[in-house]
C-alpha cells in the first residue's frame, strides 16, 4: 500500500532543511516514541524518515488483521519539505486544478508524507500533520479525499 498527504504550508522559512528539522524535532520532543532519520536533501528540499516502534496490530480489527501476512510490516514515514521556489510554484498549480482553496497561492512550501506498508502508523500520520498546522498556516490535501479532508478525518 502507498498512499500520500500533502500539506500546502506558509513557512516563512525559505530553507528546506531548517523547516524540515524544525518540524522533526517538534513531532518527537511531543512523542519520544518517535526517531528521526536523515533521508537525504537537495537544493530546495529535504527529507526525513519518521518511525515509532508501535504494534500497529492493535489498530486493525480481528478480520483485517486475517487479510494481513503473517508478519505484517509497517516502514517509516517519509516526511518531505519543499521550498524551491519552481517546485512550490508547480505544487500550487497542480492544487489549484484539483479544486483546492485559493489561498493555496500564498504558501511558500509544502510538506509531504510518503505512507507505505500494510499496516500505517495513524498516530504518528496525525502527530506530524498537527504540529505541521500548528506552526504553520496549513491546507491538508490527500489523495484520497483531496481537499476535502480535515484533520479530524485521518484515522
Amino acid at each position: 500500500m502507498a498512499y500520500m498527504i500533502t500539506l500546502f504550508v506558509r513557512s516563512g522559512e525559505p530553507v528546506a532543511q531548517r523547516a524540515i528539522h524544525r518540524l522533526a524535532q517538534e513531532v518527537t520532543r511531543r512523542d519520544p516514541a518517535v526517531t528521526t532519520t536523515a533521508a537525504g536533501d537537495g537544493v530546495g528540499w529535504a527529507a526525513y524518515e519518521l518511525s515509532a516502534e508501535r504494534d500497529l496490530r492493535e489498530q486493525v480489527s480481528n478480520l483485517e488483521l486475517d487479510l494481513l501476512p503473517p508478519d505484517p510490516k509497517s516502514w517509516p514515514v517519509l516526511l518531505q519539505a519543499n521550498t524551491g521556489p519552481q517546485a512550490v510554484k508547480a505544487q500550487i498549480e497542480w492544487g489549484l486544478t484539483q479544486g483546492g482553496p485559493q489561498v493555496l497561492t500564498s504558501c511558500d512550501a509544502f510538506v509531504e508524507l510518503s505512507l507505505s506498508g500494510h499496516l500505517i502508523d495513524w498516530k504518528l500520520v496525525r502527530s506530524i500533520c498537527e504540529v505541521t498546522t500548528e506552526m504553520w498556516d496549513a491546507v491538508l490535501h490527500d489523495e484520497g479525499s483531496g481537499f476535502d479532508v480535515t484533520l479530524d478525518d485521518l484515522p
